[in-house]
């Protein structure tokens, strides 16, 4: 099963001096498994494509299919479509409201009409998932945490409902550099230890990309403008750049090594690869000499 979305367009404010075209004829399908990065740069589309896949927005053309069950009004499958599809927006810690970090996560279940006892696995569940323990945390106001921790709080929230897609769009956006790689890691991890769920970043960080996702899709004035291994997209640097978009430093600094006689069999994404090249290529020299 997969999320297919076939020749879609999306139009704001159509038929007025106001029309924008956000998407144009978009064709893709995201698979069962896949952890993908979603870029561009403001006004690409992407936004408005992952609002699309869980039936905030309807397209103007074209169709979207979760698991064969169309994003229509006319579809009663449409609300088994959004629990398939978790969407976690920007700065999602604002909606918090309950008393309690339990109270808080276990609205969506509740909503759900599920029993007490199903209610409360989840809720240890998709704790469990962010890193939060649920003993020593599930009676603490949301509100006394750090943001690092709201953000955990929010993202368990919609892993309560047990999703099959996980959307999050900028989850690290205004969170200190502990706090992002905080979230950063527990993402992977849920990743890691979730193979039934499909992960989907939306993020203008392209080293957080390069790390992070398998396949990366580049939006472009509502295109698809790449589709491709992260390694293979970051190759484009050139192309990249000339759409508003830039590659990770390593890849831009390796490639200036590589002018300097340095060998580098692929495109450098982390600080972690190159250190592994260089050092490689310098007990290589040494062994040499």
């Amino acid at each position: 099963m997969s999320i297919k979305i076939n020749n879609v367009s999306y139009i704001y404010n159509p038929n007025s001096h106001f029309q924008s075209i956000a998407l144009d004829d978009v064709t893709l399908e995201i698979k069962e498994n896949e952890f993908i990065g979603l870029i561009g740069h403001t006004g690409s589309g992407k936004s408005t494509l992952v609002q699309l896949l869980n039936g905030l927005l309807l397209p103007t053309k074209g169709n979207v299919e979760v698991d064969g069950h169309t994003t229509s009004v006319k579809d009663k499958g449409i609300i088994e479509v959004r629990q398939k599809v978790g969407l976690v927006f920007q700065y999602p810690e604002y909606q918090l409201f309950e008393e309690t970090i339990a109270l808080d996560i276990a609205f969506g279940p509740k909503n759900l009409g599920l029993n007490e006892q199903e209610i409360e696995e989840r809720v240890k569940y998709s704790m469990n998932l962010v890193g939060l323990d649920y003993e020593q945390m599930k009676d603490v106001s949301p509100f006394d945490l750090s943001g690092g921790q709201k953000r955990r709080v929010a993202i368990a929230s919609v892993l309560a409902m047990k999703p099959k897609y996980l959307i999050l769009d900028e989850p690290t956006a205004g969170l200190d550099p502990q706090g992002r790689d905080e979230i950063l890691g527990e993402i992977k991890k849920i990743y890691d230890d979730s193979p039934e769920i499909t992960i989907i970043i939306v993020s203008h960080s392209m080293e957080d990309i390069a790390r992070l996702a398998k396949r990366v899709i580049v939006m472009h004035t509502g295109k698809v403008f790449a589709d491709d291994t992260p390694r293979n997209v970051y190759e484009r640097d050139d192309e990249l750049e000339a759409i508003g978009l830039d590659v990770p430093q390593i890849t831009k600094a390796t490639k200036l090594l590589k002018q300097k006689g340095y060998v580098f069999e692929d495109t450098i994404l982390t600080v972690e690869e190159a250190y592994e090249a260089i050092r490689t290529q310098m007990g290589g020299a040494k062994d040499a000499n």
